[in-house]
């Protein structure tokens, strides 16, 4: 995993903020707006609850049907890709601690 890097999207530019898009509008409609209809946030801490609970379901277990993707999920993709048979362990943050920190 090393091997990989971070690469920014340029501004205005549709070929690649097109992917950016489309995921906040996912993220609206098939969770937030679902979610929203059973949950009142008091607070900003209860919605990563929500948010990590869709994009585990959204990476392990949903169809992707994009042309990249053919119908599979994005990490059945990176596996094929990376020729692994097993998806490294999750990282997740304690409760109340955050992953990334504000530099």
């Amino acid at each position: 995993m090393e091997s990989l890097e971070q690469r920014t999207t340029r501004v205005h530019t549709l070929h690649t903020n097109g992917f950016v898009g489309r995921m906040k509008r996912t993220l609206l409609d098939e969770c937030f707006r679902i979610a929203g209809r059973t949950t009142w946030y008091v607070g900003s801490k209860e919605i990563p609850r929500d948010l990590d609970q869709f994009l585990e379901y959204y990476n392990l277990h949903r169809s992707h049907q994009g042309y990249r993707l053919a119908c599979r999920t994005p990490a059945k993709a990176l596996q094929e890709t990376l020729g692994i048979t097993e998806l490294p362990p999750e990282v997740t943050a304690a409760e109340g601690e955050e992953v990334l920190s504000a530099a």
